[in-house]
């Protein structure tokens, strides 16, 4: 078929390269030499910018994106899930800001590689990109499992971007307080697997499934815990979302202080939850949760539910120092998404 071996030397392909360059072609090269497993860039081969420097060709840099789940390495099926591709602008032969010698262009180059895949993957990570490899993690484990994430995500993947805004790239270390079967952990490493992510929940047929996902990482871990019992430290951002409601009046403060001691100056703690209503909107809250606890049962609770109200959170935040911030009211419930963070 033409293909030039890559298992030869560039000084050997060489001729035959400019014999197919001549005639029209133009070469597709792969300058990392083989498909990454979890889709970080890795280290660029000098072969291509050899011979860009040789031939005086130009480069066309091409970004590929969501092929490491579709086409994994050491997998033969291929999977449900959107690619994206885009091409960047071309990289004269004779363009000197990227090195005046080969080696110097491919460090350089690689680097330039390296952010715009980065951008190009906040950008393509949107909720439909993630939907495919987050059902898999939970399809073939029941069916009312892959039906409740089905119905989860439908509802909340809105709030999943918000959440991800709000943490930000440059936080790293996230707390999921009530991660439940990891829907959101799973989201937010998704979006940026340069995150360490803990998850807790103390359920522990939750974390089970959880923690035995084709998405684990090492820098994801899951423990079964009373979220009131765990220790945390140098939090960049704590995220409790739709929890507070199942602990006492007394525990939701312990909690509350918890995060409060464990957040980093520049943290943030994020918390999503229905509060105390007395409209249609927190009856129809009250009624989910009691559709979770009491009917599908797929939420386990060993008192009663405690919403908290506005003034509840608002007078801790302000004994505690912090600012409080209401990020977005839902439409049908009770339910809000509030960030506080360190005055």
């Amino acid at each position: 078929a033409d293909y030039i071996p890559a298992f030869t030397s560039v000084e050997e392909n060489l001729p035959t390269i400019e014999d197919a360059v001549s005639r029209g072609y133009s070469i597709l090269i792969f300058p990392e030499g083989h498909r990454s497993v979890d889709g970080k860039l890795r280290r660029f081969h000098k072969g291509a910018f050899f011979i860009s420097e040789k031939l005086k060709l130009d480069i066309t840099p091409i970004l590929l994106h969501g092929l490491q789940y579709s086409l994994p390495k050491s997998e033969y099926n291929v999977k449900s899930s959107p690619l994206n591709l885009k091409v960047l602008p071309r990289i004269k032969h004779n363009d000197t800001s990227y090195g005046e010698t080969y080696k110097e262009r491919t460090k350089n180059i690689s680097k330039f590689y390296k952010k715009e895949l980065e951008l190009f993957q906040n950008e393509a990570n949107d909720p439909d990109q993630l939907f495919h490899p987050l059902l898999n993690s939970y399809i073939y484990k029941g069916p009312k499992l892959e039906w409740y994430f089905r119905i989860k995500y439908l509802f909340e993947s809105e709030n999943f971007v918000l959440i991800d805004q709000l943490i930000g790239n440059d936080r790293s270390r996230i707390y999921d307080l009530g991660c439940g079967y990891g829907f959101l952990s799973y989201y937010l490493l998704l979006r940026n697997n340069s995150r360490l992510i803990h998850g807790f929940d103390y359920d522990d047929e939750k974390i089970s499934i959880a923690a035995n996902s084709h998405l684990k990482q090492e820098n994801i871990h899951f423990a079964s815990k009373d979220i009131a019992e765990i220790e945390m430290h140098d939090a960049d951002a704590i995220v409790i979302s739709d929890v507070l409601h199942y602990l006492t009046p007394e525990k939701q403060v312990s909690v509350l202080n918890d995060c409060k001691s464990a957040l980093s100056e520049s943290g943030v703690l994020i918390i999503k939850d229905g509060l105390r209503k007395n409209n249609d909107q927190h009856q129809w809250t009250k009624r989910s949760e009691k559709w979770s606890t009491e009917i599908v049962k797929f939420n386990k609770t060993t008192n009663a539910l405690h919403f908290f109200d506005y003034p509840f959170i608002a007078d801790w935040a302000k004994a505690n120092d912090m600012e409080l911030r209401i990020e977005k009211q839902l439409e049908k419930s009770s339910n809000v998404i509030m960030t506080l963070r360190p005055y």
